[in-house]
């Protein structure tokens, strides 16, 4: 006789906030999915996340946790800024979700979440990785340091934008037109090897990339001791790492309640 847990005994619902869609899907303690879905709402997104928070409570009485990635920065638990989303600014969104549901719930910035997903993979978890990912607000990064996910801090850790580097605020605004995108990551890696020293930076697969990664390898290993040059990866996972953190966030927050 074999005796297991039931995955179905607690459930997570995993929320990405994104321009103006709103991602998310129900899973078991597996990670498997039972239901998923995107939608689009114009107006408060609240009255979006609301709606949508009462009706998945009301169908799953299982579940157990929520957790919400999005792209915004964030400061003891408050939104300081949510591109896209102005109703955010100023607001405790895991208060905002835990009041809604009664529920443990966690907020946290979009590439906190995929690195987490992209440290969960491993065993052990690497001692220090930096996820980076160009999207249409500019590049972030997300920082795993032993095992963990780290935000610094104000929460500020991994916005590369604010680096000292020229025009680095500009190419937020204008996707980086007339950007050496060699030259620019080359730069910010260097940086992040003399203040963080990763052993892996990862690279997220995007068109502004396509024939530069071996060019920034080549350029990091000049500019870089042999002992502190990472290994620079380029990765097409970024949506498989998202969603495998914000089920790594969920589960671990229920088995430490």
């Amino acid at each position: 006789m074999q005796y297991r847990l039931n995955p179905q005994y607690r459930l997570f619902l995993c929320l990405r906030l994104e321009q103006d869609t709103l991602h998310w899907f129900v899973c078991d303690l597996d990670g498997t999915p039972l239901e998923q879905e995107q939608q689009t709402g114009s107006g408060d997104v609240r009255e979006l996340l609301d709606t949508l928070l009462m009706r998945v409570r009301a169908r799953y009485p299982r579940l157990a946790a929520v957790v919400l990635g999005f792209a915004g920065t964030m400061h003891n638990g408050i939104v300081t800024e949510s591109f896209g989303y102005p109703e955010l600014r100023g607001v405790s969104l895991s208060a905002y979700l835990r009041d809604k549901t009664g529920l443990p719930c966690m907020a946290a910035r979009d590439m906190q979440v995929v690195a987490a997903g992209y440290a969960a993979q491993y065993t052990p978890t690497p001692k220090a990785v930096v996820c980076i990912y160009i999207g249409k607000l500019g590049a972030g990064a997300g920082i795993v340091l032993d095992g963990k996910v780290w935000g610094g801090a104000a929460g500020f850790a991994g916005e590369l934008h604010y680096l000292p580097i020229k025009h680095n605020l500009e190419y937020a605004q204008n996707h980086f037109a007339g950007a050496d995108m060699s030259d620019y990551f080359t730069k910010v890696i260097c940086g992040c090897a003399a203040l963080i020293n990763p052993d892996r930076v990862v690279l997220y697969a995007d068109s502004r990339l396509t024939d530069k990664v071996s060019q920034i390898r080549e350029s990091c290993a000049q500019a870089l001791p042999e002992q502190a040059m990472p290994v620079i990866e380029l990765s097409r996972s970024f949506e498989q790492d998202y969603t495998r953190g914000l089920f790594t966030l969920a589960k671990k927050m229920e088995e430490t309640t």
